[in-house]
């Protein structure tokens, strides 16, 4: 008498996992490159730009309604203009400060943190600025660093982290179906 071999059962997705799968997939791949992309320029700013001094013009509380702003959580009204929306028990502080970049052109801005203190008017801190487009810039320090670029490098590893589990279960699990 002769015995019939089993065919395995199909342990394939159904339509609707991969489809969600390649959409999941696809949207990782796209913030992978958006995160890479944000680092990349951030450590072209913190390598490439321009360093100066910058002195400290006014102080000014920023949690406090009223306060002129440039920094706003909804569209740009003549409501919204002098509110800098700040929702926060810490402190505030808007410094408007000015620098001369390379070229002799002088930049002043206003700079809104709760992280840290720039100090008094009159006093210098350090700004990395963007040679092309001086108003783009960062405080020159460990924290303000940090944000800007120290995050997006958190974001990065972590995307490369999931990719590779991702990718090292799929080939588990097709290692584990072409052994059946």
């Amino acid at each position: 008498m002769q015995t019939q071999t089993a065919v395995p059962t199909s342990t394939e997705n159904p339509t609707g996992t991969k489809i969600f799968y390649g959409i999941f997939g696809a949207l990782l791949v796209v913030l992978y490159l958006v995160t890479f992309w944000i680092f990349l320029n951030g450590v072209g700013l913190i390598v490439g730009g321009g360093r100066a001094n910058a002195t400290v013009t006014q102080v000014e509380d920023a949690t406090r309604s009223g306060t002129a702003s440039a920094v706003t959580s909804t569209p740009a009204t003549p409501a919204t203009v002098n509110n800098y929306n700040i929702q926060t028990k810490d402190l505030a502080n808007r410094y408007t400060f000015n620098f001369k970049t390379e070229t002799g052109q002088v930049v002043e801005k206003a700079y809104v943190t709760t992280a840290y203190d720039l100090g008094q008017p009159g006093s210098q801190v350090k700004v990395i600025y963007n040679r092309n487009d001086p108003d783009q810039f960062i405080m020159d320090g460990f924290l303000p660093i940090f944000y800007y670029v120290g995050k997006n490098c958190l974001l990065f590893v972590t995307l490369t982290v999931l990719i590779i589990i991702a990718l090292v279960r799929m080939k588990i699990k097709k290692a584990r179906l072409a052994t059946r």
